[in-house]
């Protein structure tokens, strides 16, 4: 009795199947070039599915995706594929360069016309998708049918197997992966937006995501192109390319990167006013696209806008619960205290949630409020002087009553939360949920230094605002220069002192 035993068959990894599926067309394009009859390469029926997740997978190779994707004939197709093969294959590339006469400078297109199948005049035409998205290039200096063909070597590198964005586009966009954390709101509206692109995609514009969250913009756009199948890449206003030549060529890698890849942009301007070029390539990019910025736009083409804010406090209260996990327990109670003084996107409280918990030398709490601290700290080195508060209330000498209104405005910060959230005052509005407290008097009375004792109290950085630095003769720059002072405020963590403010807020005259 012989005994079976099952063997259970392992799949072909994709990169074999494609890697022996090119080595076989290789050796078709060589019989064909030696005079055998070959029957025409398939022509794909193009299929958005056939590519996933920026890889070629499943069972289309690499090739069949690539004809797929850009709707190559059968011509055009068995002429990428011959012009891959010279570069990957020595025999074909001999064999090419005995037809040229015994040197190989690289296929012409009268060489191909008259070995391929089906040949077309149009697959050279500037509209034909071998150029219109960039898959070959025409050595300059020569006719249109004597000069050189090239592949893209990132057409070939795709050929290949790899399926990695252009190298020319590297050092000017990033790509940004779906956030393992989001703030509840912001989640729900990512899958929205994906769902409506999804029901209509021929509706395809600009997606403007405003609001002061600029990692929440990006999650929410991740999380677009994820459920989408597409990769998200993020191009900072600084990196936009200049407008011109720089501009073009971004254009066209982009707009063969979107497919091949596939993948979705997002125009990061944060605070930025848009500059022109930044506005000719939001106006030029082709199909769906999403921008972030602190303000509303305008552009002539249809903008779809959604807000997105920083989590509020009590979402980012329950944020901070989740990241900490068992740990929360420990921090005494500063967690609703750290949610009303700072403004932190959910992405910064996950990864200081992970970086505290390595520590062990101080308490829990002390080093969560001070990781805050020094994330929320303001960029405000010209405009303003940070000062590290050192006076205690025993420095302040104070009537009673001027002491009772300072212990007042402390008490009144560190329950905020209560107020606001637990008690729902918030629910009307968040603004004007800040404190304000003007000190007035004779220099030498006390005001710096109540300023002072406030933000050591409050465990707070204090910034002296430089009047001379804010105050401009040009129209509409001391008010540019208040905004950034706030926005920069508004991320928490900091006390700002407005010296001799009557320069500033003072009554108008008349």
């Amino acid at each position: 009795m012989i005994a079976e035993r099952a063997v259970n068959a392992q799949p072909i990894p994709w990169q074999e199947r494609n890697q022996t599926a090119l080595v076989g067309e290789f050796a078709a394009l060589r019989r064909r070039l030696d005079g055998e009859a070959v029957a025409d390469f398939a022509h794909p029926t193009r299929d958005d599915k056939a590519v996933t997740n920026g890889a070629p997978g499943g069972s289309p190779t690499a090739m069949d995706a690539l004809a797929a994707i850009f709707e190559l004939s059968a011509f055009e197709r068995e002429l990428l594929l011959l012009l891959a093969g010279i570069e990957m294959d020595s025999a074909l590339a001999a064999r090419v360069a005995e037809l040229a006469g015994g040197k190989l400078s690289g296929v012409t297109f009268s060489l191909a016309m008259s070995t391929l199948g089906n040949p077309h005049w149009s697959a050279l035409a500037a509209t034909s998708p071998l150029r219109r998205w960039r898959l070959i290039s025409l050595e300059a200096g020569h006719g249109l049918t004597t000069a050189p063909l090239h592949i893209e070597e990132r057409v070939l590198h795709y050929l290949a197997g790899t399926n990695r964005i252009d190298a020319r586009l590297e050092d000017v966009v990033f790509r940004k992966a779906p956030p393992e954390w989001m703030d509840d709101d912001h989640f729900k509206l990512g899958n929205e937006i994906q769902r409506r692109l999804e029901a209509d995609e021929a509706a395809a514009g600009i997606v403007h995501l405003c609001g002061d969250d600029e990692l929440g913009q990006e999650g929410v756009a991740s999380l677009v192109a994820h459920r989408s199948g597409r990769q998200l890449y993020v191009l900072r206003h600084e990196d936009t390319p200049a407008a011109g030549a720089e501009l073009e060529q971004f254009l066209h890698l982009w707009m063969r990167e979107r497919q091949l890849l596939p993948a979705m942009l997002l125009l990061q301007w944060g605070n930025e006013s848009p500059s022109t070029a930044a506005k000719q390539l939001a106006e030029r990019v082709p199909g769906t696209l999403m921008i972030a910025s602190r303000e509303p736009l305008r552009l002539h083409r249809a903008v779809e806008c959604h807000q997105v804010d920083k989590p509020a406090p009590a979402a980012q209260l329950r944020l901070w619960q989740d990241a900490l996990g068992p740990a929360a327990e420990r921090t005494d109670g500063v967690l609703g205290e750290i949610a009303q003084q700072f403004r932190l996107s959910a992405e910064t409280i996950v990864a200081i949630a992970g970086s505290v918990e390595a520590e062990n030398a101080e308490p829990l709490r002390t080093r969560l409020w001070s990781a805050c601290q020094v994330h929320s700290r303001p960029r405000l080195e010209v405009l303003a002087e940070r000062i590290v508060p050192s006076a205690k209330w025993d420095d302040l000498v104070l009537p009673e009553a001027q002491t009772l209104v300072l212990r007042q405005l402390a008490a009144q910060s560190r329950n905020r939360m209560t107020v606001y959230e637990t008690w729902g005052f918030a629910a009307n509005g968040r603004r004007g949920l800040g404190l304000s407290a003007l000190f007035s008097g004779p220099s030498g009375t006390g005001k710096t230094l109540a300023a002072e004792v406030l933000a050591a109290e409050l465990h707070l950085d204090l910034y002296r605002i430089d009047l001379s630095a804010v105050v401009s003769k040009y129209i509409g720059e001391t008010e540019k220069n208040l905004k950034q002072v706030f926005d920069a405020a508004e991320a928490g963590g900091c006390l700002l002192l407005f010296d001799e403010a009557d320069a500033l807020f003072g009554k108008r005259a008349g």
